[in-house]
């Protein structure tokens, strides 16, 4: 996992806006409480830039597909769920059968699901903060990461059936197009 963090560290050393960008980003999850300092299973991330966005122009993205020296990734490990149907063409497709249209975009979706403890010592990180003369420190991810697999949203459904329903029907990974049959719906819906 060094290596790809000392390969991605080369490759935002050219991009120092981007570069900066990240660190902030990460400097935010950590004061957030989402990534505490902690030593297990490492997972290589990288910067995902989009500059055009108002709110998360850089954000980072986990690798969990990545095979460790013994072969095994957090994908091997992790339980996949059901396929949910959220194809972006069916969901436009029932578009048209619904007079009122609720479009969303959730700001940092995969960061709202917690980790059960257990789960926790196969999401971490290593980082140092750009400082490739330094050692870097391990990170302990406490969140869901954007490109893990697994179907999250399951462990409400009891709670909040009607949410659930939503974002397994509604959203591609973080945009939502909720679909109701009247304004009163729609506003209860909110």
């Amino acid at each position: 996992m060094l290596n790809r963090l000392c390969n991605e560290e080369r490759k935002l050393s050219k991009n120092p806006k981007v570069a900066e960008l990240y660190k902030e980003t990460f400097r935010s999850l950590r004061a957030e409480g989402h990534v505490p300092k902690d030593e297990a299973y490492y997972n290589p991330h990288r910067p995902v830039v989009k500059m055009r966005r108002t709110s998360t122009k850089v954000r980072p993205v986990y690798n969990a597909s990545a095979s460790d020296r013994h072969g095994n990734s957090l994908n091997d490990a992790v339980f996949i769920g059901q396929k949910n149907p959220r194809d972006l063409t069916k969901i436009l497709i029932r578009f048209r059968r619904f007079p009122v249209a609720i479009l969303s975009d959730i700001k940092q979706m995969f960061l709202c699901f917690d980790i059960r403890q257990e789960d926790l010592k196969y999401q971490h990180l290593l980082w140092r903060n750009m400082g490739v003369d330094k050692n870097p420190e391990a990170f302990q991810i406490e969140r869901v990461f954007f490109e893990a697999y697994g179907n999250h949203v399951n462990q409400y459904k009891t709670k909040m059936p009607e949410t659930c329903e939503a974002l397994t029907l509604n959203t591609s990974v973080d945009d939502s197009l909720n679909l109701l049959r009247s304004k009163e719906e729609g506003q209860n819906f909110v």
